[in-house]
Order: C-alpha cells, then structure tokens, then sequence
C-alpha cells in the first residue's frame, strides 16, 4: 500500500503480508501466525495487534501511532530506528528484536518479555528484570547509556550469548541473575560474583582461566555443555558438570582450589597435569575421568567425596581410568581406610603394578567399589549392586547370633524351647 492508500482492519495470517509505503496508512490491523506486517519509510501503522506466531517489521522513518499491542507468541523487529516507542505494548511472551541499524535505550524488559539483539543493533543500558529474558546474537551490541550506565541484569532476569557471541562488555549481572551462554559461543570469563547464575547451553564452551567463582555463585554445563578450566580457578562457589552429555574439563596445568568440582549427570575429566577435587552429587549418573598411570599412580592429586550416593545406593557413577586398558583377571583393588573410616585410599592395579592411588573421602571399603570395564576399553570403578537388595557397609564385621555353636534351622527360639543333655555311657571293649 503506496500513495496515500488508507487500510483498516485488516487480517494478516496464514503467509498473508502487507506492506505500508510512504503516505499509506493502516488502522488496527491484526496479525496472527504466519502472518507479517512491513512499514516502510513514510509509512503509518496505528493501533495494530500482533498476535502468535505473527510478524510485525518497523522500518527507519515509518510511524507508530496509537498502541502497537504486541501478545504473548508475537514478534515486533525495529530496523534503522529507535526503537523507544511509547505507543508500543508488549504483553507477557511477547518479543521485541533490534535489527541492522535498531537503538533502544534504558529500556526495562519486565517478566515474560524477550529483547533480542540481532546483528548490527544496539541496546544502550536499561535493564531486564526478573523473568525478562534479553539475547544478544552474534554482530548485536550493548553499549553504556548516556551517562555511562550498563546494561544490569536484576534478580530473577536472564541473559543470554547466543551463537557467534564473544563476550559480555557493559553487562552487570545482580545478585540472583542468570546468564546463559548459548550453542555456539564461546568465551572467556574472569568472575563469577556472589549469587549469579551461569548455565553453559546445549553445543557451548565457556573458558575459565584465572577466574574465580564466588561465593553462592553457581556455574553449571547443561545437556552437551562444556566448561574448561585453562588456569588456576578460585572456585568459593559451584562448579558443576550437571546435564547428560556435558562436560567439565580441568586441562593439564590448571589448578581449582578452594572448593570441589561437581559431577551431577555429566562428566568431570582432570587431565594429567590437572588438579581438582571432585565431589559426586547423590543422585546423580556421571562420571570422573582421571589419568593414573603405572608410571604414576597418583596423577590425579585431589580427592573424590560423595560416590556411590547415600548409603552407596547409586550404582550409575562411575570413575574411569582412561589411561589404564582392562583386562580379564589382571585388576584388582584394595581400600586402606585412615584411623576413623573417614578416608581413606583406593588402590588399583593391574598385573600386581599399582596403576592408581584414589583418596577417597567419606565412609568406605573394599566392597564399596567394583571393577568393569568401560566404554573405550579401560578400567571403570563403580559401585557395585548387593545381591538381593541391600548394602554393603563399610568397616569391620559386627558378630550377630549365634556366634560358637549349633545353630538348629528348624527349631523356634521362645520361652517354651529347653535343651537337654545327656552323656552316651563309654562303649565296652
């Protein structure tokens, strides 16, 4: 629509577009799925509504007059043009995006909102408030306001780098915020303050090198995350390997001091050189991966708490000897415990040479671990399941009745049960 054309509500839906060029006019539109509506510059849309899995594209120089509603499923994308528009409405689960050329400036993305930053537009502060979702994509940028105020993100808000993405310049996280780093960025953090979030998404890597994680900070891999620690890591907080399929890799020569890394679902792999403890969360079904060796079978220096669960009822955790191939009748294992069974060492070997010397925290012994072999072919531990339910405890075996005697299987023990005795005269010769 061109010239001074003049629409009123109209429906555009199922692949149906309108287009307003300079001097065109429309009133109250609605746009639903599939739907898309284009005002160009010049051009004047008022009182439109776009609803789910609708469309509506704001160019440089066109007019919004009236309330823009924009409901929850629905997209509004500003290209070349600021997009501080008070006439715009956006309800919960709606989405605004900054396209080529967009600027927003102190905006507040209040619960249920998502702003994305396409490539080449621009956020200028403001903030995204508790269950506001902002989303920086590759080519997209934030910048300080005015007066040189950053982007925050509150309590409850979540922002997340997606693909392509390389860092995160004049954005503060509050305590209690969540940032995410999305499938395919990848970047270097140096701290994690007290009480934020940080989840590494499906198909990441997030690199911490000379980083510190604070206290009440959380740090996490979900499904087919990775996490590498490059250097020497302050970790007050949690580390943790937490979805199926992720990663936590401690690379040859990076230290984490202060607290342990965590395996939940995933996988922690200290490499040689590598030095972390680890502890296992109870429910969990992941893994450690450590590099002993008969030529040094205390390559990993830290210690492992928490196997097997409470009460050594998880049978799904595991710790993998990867430089140790397994073979039929040459492993075994012994667990010499410290004065008061709360520690102690597991030793393994292989062919009668020691290949691994594990200090274990917590309550075990020799019958706590099992050996079996893993995916590639090495020697795995775990924690093995009791033959009719049950538990294997740890420490010395208490004597329960009878202990010296005759035990009779098929007589009751009660008040009515005597014994009697009675000496078989000697046998005449």
């Amino acid at each position: 629509m061109s010239g001074f054309g003049l629409a009123s509500g109209t429906v555009l839906k199922n692949g149906g577009e309108e287009g307003v060029f300079a001097g065109g006019t429309d009133i109250s539109a609605t746009v639903s799925s599939g739907g898309g509506l284009f005002i160009h510059s010049g051009g004047i849309a008022s009182g439109a509504t776009i609803k789910a899995g609708g469309l509506g594209v704001v160019e440089s120089g066109s007019v919004l007059s009236g309330t823009t509603t924009v409901t929850s499923g629905g997209t509004i994308e500003f290209i070349g043009t600021d997009a501080s528009n008070n006439g715009l409405k956006l309800l919960s689960g709606a989405t605004g995006e900054l396209g080529s050329g967009a600027f927003l400036t102190d905006a507040k993305i209040s619960k249920g909102i998502t702003l994305v930053i396409l490539s080449g537009g621009i956020a200028s502060g403001g903030s995204i408030l508790a269950g506001g979702l902002g989303i920086l994509e590759s080519g997209g940028q934030v910048t300080g306001d005015g007066s040189g105020s950053s982007l925050f993100i509150a309590s409850g808000g979540t922002f997340e780098f997606a693909s392509g993405t390389n860092g995160g310049s004049n954005i503060q996280p509050l305590s209690g915020a969540t940032l995410e780093v999305g499938s395919g960025a990848a970047f270097p953090v140096n701290k994690i303050d007290a009480g934020i979030t940080v989840k590494v998404l499906s198909g990441a890597a997030l690199t911490l090198s000379g980083a510190t994680i604070s206290t009440g900070a959380l740090v996490e891999t979900l499904s087919s995350g990775t996490i590498i620690v490059s250097g020497a890591l302050a970790d007050s907080g949690t580390l943790m390997a937490s979805g199926i399929g992720s990663l936590v890799e401690i690379d040859s020569g990076a230290v984490v001091s202060g607290g342990a890394v965590v395996v939940g679902n995933g996988l922690v792999d200290v490499l040689s050189g590598g030095s972390a403890s680890v502890r296992f969360l109870s429910n969990g079904s992941g893994g450690l991966e450590i590099a002993d060796t008969d030529t040094n079978p205390s390559t990993f220096s830290g210690t492992v708490s928490g196997f097997g669960g409470v009460n050594h009822t998880n049978h799904k955790q595991f710790i993998d000897l990867v430089s140790v191939a397994s073979a039929p009748n040459t492993i075994s294992l012994s667990y010499v415990s410290a004065a008061a069974n709360t520690s102690g060492t597991l030793f393994v070997s292989s062919g009668g040479v020691e290949v691994a010397a594990i200090t274990m925290v917590g309550h075990y012994s020799a019958g706590n671990f099992h050996i079996t072999a893993g995916s590639g072919g090495t020697v795995e531990i775990v924690d093995p399941t009791v033959v009719n339910g049950g538990s294997v405890a740890p420490g010395p075996a208490t004597r329960t009745f009878p202990g010296n005697g005759v035990d009779l299987p098929n007589i009751a023990f009660g008040a009515q049960t005597t014994l009697a005795y009675s000496q078989m005269p000697s046998a005449r010769r």
